[in-house]
């Protein structure tokens, strides 16, 4: 997965994500957990790292965080912020 660098303009304010599709100027906001799976996307982690990574900052289990942030990139995809 790699972010839709080119259709999108990105601020983090106070631990959250402002996402901007250049093409129909959406304004997506994500939430404190949402912004650090951004931030490990851009980093270009895995999904298995990124659960790792939520699992040790946020108060969640392995199986919680990975069926969350395959949900979350799912929805991601859709909108058109990352692709594969």
């Amino acid at each position: 997965m790699k972010i839709n660098k080119k259709n999108i303009a990105c601020r983090v304010i106070d631990n959250k994500a402002f996402l901007i599709t250049l093409h129909d100027r959406h304004l997506h906001e994500l939430n404190e957990t949402g912004t650090r799976v951004w931030e490990l996307l851009t980093a270009r982690e895995s999904v298995s790292e990124i659960t790792a990574a939520i699992t040790a900052e946020f108060n969640v289990t392995p199986a919680e965080a990975e069926k969350d942030i395959t949900e979350f990139i799912n929805g991601l995809n859709q909108k058109g912020l990352i692709c594969e």
